[in-house]
């Protein structure tokens, strides 16, 4: 037998609670299969974050089984820490490179594709991120330059430091 649907609700977080038996009504009215998620609480002020996925079966009058909706339950709470985590330290990233006057960061893989770019020097530049991610670097600047900056690109890839500079147009040297 399910516990009934006050016992259920009881065992979810109150902040979810009231959205968890809306959902649940919908399911029933609907008789559609469900993908949710949803907190627990358990005892000592634990809280788990629960991946829920079923559906509703219909009455089984053959085997005395009433309409119910069934399904599993996954434990996702280190999962979504995690992508929390990450979350904000991608943000606060960006904030910080978004603010640093004259610079860009730009991220290359082994390839020498470029898989990230941003800071302040994109805006001066009039640069856009869709210019840059995703192309090879012998995409995104001249030959001549290449041959300087892909050696200096495997170098910090072998774990060294170095430094390359370019003079603009307008006076200033990168």
């Amino acid at each position: 037998d399910a516990p009934p649907l006050d016992d259920f609700l009881k065992l979810v977080h109150p902040d979810d609670r009231e959205r968890v038996r809306t959902r649940i009504f919908d399911i029933v009215a609907k008789r559609e299969p469900f993908v949710d998620e949803y907190r627990v609480a358990l005892s000592g002020s634990r809280v788990r974050t629960l991946s829920v996925r079923g559906d509703y079966l219909a009455a089984d009058p053959s085997v005395g089984l009433p309409p119910r909706i069934a399904g599993t339950a996954q434990d996702v709470t280190a999962e979504r820490a995690a992508r929390i985590e990450r979350e904000e330290t991608e943000y606060r990233q960006s904030v910080l490179l978004s603010s640093l006057p004259d610079t860009m960061v730009v991220l290359y893989d082994r390839e020498l594709r470029c898989r990230f770019v941003q800071g302040a020097l994109m805006r001066e530049l009039g640069a856009d991120r869709d210019a840059f991610e995703g192309k090879l670097l012998s995409e995104l600047v001249p030959q001549t330059r290449l041959e300087t900056l892909e050696p200096a690109i495997h170098r910090a890839f072998a774990g060294e430091s170095g430094t390359l500079e370019y003079g603009a147009g307008d006076g200033r040297t990168y």
